[in-house]
């Protein structure tokens, strides 16, 4: 097959010159199909099983059980009523191979044979669907379209050129999905098709395709191999060069039957056929998710040792199948086009997104990348149709953040200019969630790097004192605020912000204002402070919050915090005992109520002391058997390590290969009872123990000794002897 190694030039199947009589599989008597078609139609009229199926998926449009209900219904009818039906579910889940080809067979039935090749061209070509049956089907109807027809036609030219377009055919199906474990019946349709060639040398072309085959991990490989076995052997005079061939493609195809085995546990653990539903949290899909992940990473180490250009055509076989089920996972478009770009095929690459953008078109993240894509290329108008088309489409803050950053970074000494013009347009965006504070810190703080001269400070403190005019009541920018006048040690500006925030911003959500006055009062003050103010100040903090419970706030505790720095804390066991006691007490002796009415942010902000003991920390209530594990964990001290990922770390877990539960409790009742043999063991040897010093004991004491003589029954007692004789022969 000719083609870029981006994308395949695919020949279109042309409609037949004569309208061809169906294949024999497909033939059915028209009387009946009719009768058939009527009665299903008139048993449907009579149930409401159809439309509550309808009902269900108007109601849902995702629900895929009711999807597949519907469709199943949908199948009894003519193709007239049932073709808009395909379409509207098609149109709901385009990568669905399997109704792809149910669709074409239904037109099939029906001779809509025009019909079928647009199905073919739109589910193969365009959306790439990576289904072997489809492909299966493809072939067997260009076979029926094709070389059928040039063969009814006895003309030898046109069964060269049918025959020609049919290897065209069999070679796209195999880069496609040839490395797929379900593919062996593709394969044996090629082989059957290059068998009934009448050329003397046929033989040549299917050795070739035999010795590819036996080196691709397929199920039922082993027959594929006897029957290669078997052809050799059945030419004549071929016996030596056959166990050559034999000892050569012997080692491959039990290195392809090993790859087979660990590719079909992987597959085994996910569904091919699932229909792309929009991805979710759930428990299920991460773990899916992860499955998936883990067949990624064996197809990436290249387990066949195949060369680069089919190591292409396995990866795109392999990605195309991740993306047809996780069609509206954003992750797995990127991995799809990171590998592209990998390969050093950006064209590919960028079609690729294109197809992500499709499919998911309110995914910022999508967005981003793909514009990051381009501008790595050099293409900075493309990437700025993207922003752009985002910006119309899906406003967001984010993405008014991102595309000045953008163009601060592409347009060089233009790009300041051009940032501040998309700042301009955000102020005056009116749309919900266009122009929050995020927009102002932002463009404020990118005026400020971007100039290191006074001019540069000075357009930053003009933009945050515009967006303090909108967001002084959102603690995040006034922090962000705070930091920026920090960095340039401006204590009076400082001041007069805390001052003119903590006047008019709302109790509930002033407490990180508050910290940081005391922090900075404490800790930040050019001069070097004054502990008459800090003390001020924490005294109008306390005062703003006089029914809130918070311990830091009273006694030793409140002024603790100018004692500690980063991690560091007294190294005395009586100052250690104090701050146990109040971590003990929050939380064992808190009240409820307290702590679901506490909004504050601890002591974080001042001076490091995060000592929070009556805040309950925000989410959902933990379950009574974490609990006492959380109780054990430092969650009141300050951590200024590297932050952990907590979803990479989760994810890594999926990753691993636990025992299945049955087998931790066969393990656990092995060892129990190992305890439990121990512990009799113990028992009993404690018991010979006391009997033996027992004994030991009475021969001591017994002045005669006759006490500790223990009588002994002879080694041949006739009497016992006799008796158990009479007992058997009584028995």
């Amino acid at each position: 097959m000719a083609g870029s190694d981006s994308s395949e030039e695919d020949e279109p199947i042309a409609a037949p010159q004569a309208v061809p009589a169906p294949p024999a599989w497909m033939d059915e008597d028209a009387d009946e199909e009719e009768e058939d078609a009527d009665l299903s139609q008139l048993q449907r009229q009579r149930t409401p099983k159809f439309k509550r199926c309808v009902a269900a998926v108007e109601k849902d449009q995702w629900n895929a059980d009711a999807w597949i209900a519907l469709m199943n219904e949908v199948q009894l009818l003519p193709i007239t009523e049932a073709r808009e039906h395909y379409e509207a579910f098609l149109k709901q889940f385009p990568t669905s191979g399997r109704w792809w080809k149910l669709y074409a067979e239904h037109e099939l039935r029906e001779k809509q044979y025009d019909r079928v090749q647009e199905i073919i061209k739109k589910s193969l070509m365009q959306l790439r669907c990576p289904n072997v049956d489809l492909w299966r089907f493809y072939l067997d109807f260009t076979k029926v379209v094709k070389l059928d027809v040039a063969v009814d036609s006895k003309d030898a030219a046109a069964i060269a050129t049918a025959r020609q377009l049919m290897v065209d055919a069999f070679e796209l199906a195999v880069e496609r999905v040839g490395g797929s474990i379900h593919a062996a019946p593709i394969w044996q349709m090629y082989l059957t098709f290059v068998q009934e060639e009448q050329d003397p040398q046929a033989f040549l072309n299917v050795r070739k395709l035999y010795h590819r085959m036996v080196m691709v991990p397929l199920n039922g490989m082993e027959t594929i191999w006897r029957d290669y076995e078997k052809f050799e052997r059945a030419i004549p005079n071929n016996e030596a060069l056959a166990q050559n061939f034999f000892k050569v493609f012997r080692p491959k195809f039990d290195a392809a039957r090993a790859v087979l085995r660990d590719r079909k546990k992987l597959y085994d653990q996910v569904n091919t056929n699932a229909l792309a539903v929009p991805a979710t949290s759930s428990r299920a899909d991460t773990a899916d998710m992860a499955n998936w992940q883990k067949i990624l990473a064996l197809e990436m180490g290249n387990p066949e040792r195949l060369d680069a250009l089919r190591l292409k055509s396995r990866m795109r076989y392999t990605l195309e199948l991740f993306v047809s089920v996780k069609r509206h996972y954003p992750e797995a478009w990127y991995q799809y086009a990171a590998y592209e770009n990998q390969a050093n095929d950006p064209d590919a690459a960028t079609s690729v997104f294109e197809r992500a953008i499709e499919a998911i078109p309110d995914s910022s993240y999508l967005h981003f990348a793909f514009a990051d894509h381009h501008e790595l290329r050099g293409d900075i108008p493309a990437a700025k149709a993207i922003y752009e088309k985002l910006l119309k489409d899906h406003v967001s803050a984010l993405a008014y953040v991102t595309y000045q950053r953008f163009a601060r970074r592409a347009y060089g000494a233009k790009g300041l200019a051009e940032a501040r013009a998309i700042f301009k347009r955000a102020r005056k965006d009116e749309r919900e969630g266009a122009c929050t504070y995020h927009v102002f810190a932002a463009s404020a703080l990118l005026e400020f790097y971007s100039d290191n001269s006074e001019a540069g400070k000075d357009i930053a403190l003009k933009i945050f004192e515009l967006g303090l005019k909108k967001c002084i009541q959102e603690p995040a920018y006034v922090l962000c605020y705070l930091d920026f006048l920090g960095h340039l040690n401006d204590d009076n500006n400082m001041r007069s912000l805390f001052e003119k925030v903590l006047s008019v911003m709302p109790s509930e959500v002033s407490r990180p204002i508050w910290d940081r006055y005391v922090e900075f009062e404490h800790t930040m003050v050019a001069s070097g402070g004054d502990l008459a103010t800090v003390a001020k100040v924490e005294a109008r903090r306390a005062m703003a919050f006089p029914d809130e419970p918070f311990v830091e706030m009273k006694g030793l505790l409140s002024i603790a915090h100018r004692y500690s720095f980063l991690d560091l804390r007294p190294p005395t066991s009586c100052d250690q005992n104090f701050l146990d006691m109040y971590r003990s007490s929050s939380r064992g002796g808190s009240s409820g109520a307290n702590r679901d009415d506490d909004d504050g942010e601890g002591m974080g902000g001042a001076g490091g002391f995060n000592i929070d003991m009556d805040r309950q920390i925000p989410g959902p209530p933990l379950p009574d058997f974490l609990k006492e594990f959380a109780g054990m964990l430092p969650l009141n001290l300050p951590w200024n390590g590297p932050i952990a990922d907590v979803e990479h770390i989760f994810r890594a877990m999926l990753l691993v290969d636990f025992p299945p539960r049955s087998r931790i409790e066969q393990m656990a009742q092995q060892q129990q009872q190992q305890m439990q043999q121990q512990l009799a063991l113990q028992h009993q040897q404690q018991l010979q123990q006391q009997a033996a010093e027992a004994e030991k004991n009475s021969a001591l004491g017994d002045d005669d000794g006759a006490s500790g003589v223990v009588s002994k029954r002879p080694a041949h007692d006739i009497f016992r002897s006799r008796q158990k004789q009479k007992l058997s022969k009584l028995g």
